[in-house]
Protein backbone atom coordinates (compact mmCIF):
# COMPACT_ATOMS: atom_id res chain seq x y z
CA UNK A 1 0.00 0.00 0.00
CA UNK A 2 1.13 3.33 -0.88
CA UNK A 3 0.98 6.68 1.46
CA UNK A 4 -0.45 9.69 -0.35
CA UNK A 5 0.66 11.71 1.86
CA UNK A 6 4.25 10.54 0.37
CA UNK A 7 2.87 10.33 -2.68
CA UNK A 8 3.52 13.04 -5.13
CA UNK A 9 3.08 13.38 -9.31
CA UNK A 10 5.37 11.52 -11.54
CA UNK A 11 5.86 8.54 -9.26
CA UNK A 12 5.55 4.81 -10.33
CA UNK A 13 3.03 2.58 -8.57
CA UNK A 14 1.46 -0.60 -9.59
CA UNK A 15 -1.68 -2.32 -8.88
CA UNK A 16 -1.67 -6.04 -8.43
CA UNK A 17 -5.49 -8.11 -9.50
CA UNK A 18 -4.96 -10.59 -11.49
CA UNK A 19 -2.53 -9.37 -13.31
CA UNK A 20 0.06 -6.86 -12.78
CA UNK A 21 -0.19 -2.79 -14.43
CA UNK A 22 2.23 -0.49 -14.00
CA UNK A 23 1.24 2.99 -13.96
CA UNK A 24 2.35 6.58 -13.11
CA UNK A 25 0.44 9.19 -10.58
CA UNK A 26 -1.27 11.88 -12.50
CA UNK A 27 -2.93 13.48 -9.55
CA UNK A 28 -3.16 13.10 -5.97
CA UNK A 29 -6.61 13.99 -4.86
CA UNK A 30 -6.98 12.97 -1.09
CA UNK A 31 -5.55 11.21 1.40
CA UNK A 32 -7.51 7.99 -0.09
CA UNK A 33 -7.49 8.54 -3.35
CA UNK A 34 -4.99 9.47 -6.51
CA UNK A 35 -5.39 9.46 -10.27
CA UNK A 36 -3.35 7.35 -11.88
CA UNK A 37 -2.37 6.70 -15.51
CA UNK A 38 -2.47 2.86 -16.25
CA UNK A 39 -2.09 2.81 -20.19
CA UNK A 40 -0.31 5.57 -22.60
CA UNK A 41 0.75 3.35 -25.22
CA UNK A 42 4.86 3.01 -23.59
CA UNK A 43 4.05 6.64 -23.74
CA UNK A 44 5.36 7.48 -20.90
CA UNK A 45 7.20 10.75 -20.76
CA UNK A 46 3.42 11.92 -21.92
CA UNK A 47 1.54 10.66 -19.51
CA UNK A 48 0.10 13.90 -18.39
CA UNK A 49 -1.62 13.60 -21.90
CA UNK A 50 -3.69 10.51 -20.89
CA UNK A 51 -7.00 9.72 -18.62
CA UNK A 52 -6.53 8.92 -15.33
CA UNK A 53 -8.38 6.27 -13.27
CA UNK A 54 -9.20 6.79 -9.71
CA UNK A 55 -7.42 4.57 -7.90
CA UNK A 56 -7.60 3.64 -3.79
CA UNK A 57 -4.36 4.44 -2.55
CA UNK A 58 -4.91 1.06 -0.77
CA UNK A 59 -4.33 -1.20 -3.96
CA UNK A 60 -1.47 0.73 -4.93
CA UNK A 61 2.35 -0.69 -4.60
CA UNK A 62 5.54 1.82 -4.89
CA UNK A 63 7.91 1.38 -7.97
CA UNK A 64 7.14 -1.07 -11.47
CA UNK A 65 7.10 -4.65 -11.47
Amino acid sequence: MIFSNKVKVGDKVHYVNRITENGIIKEVVDNDYVRVVFNCDQNWTRFQDYTSALTSTRVLFYGWK
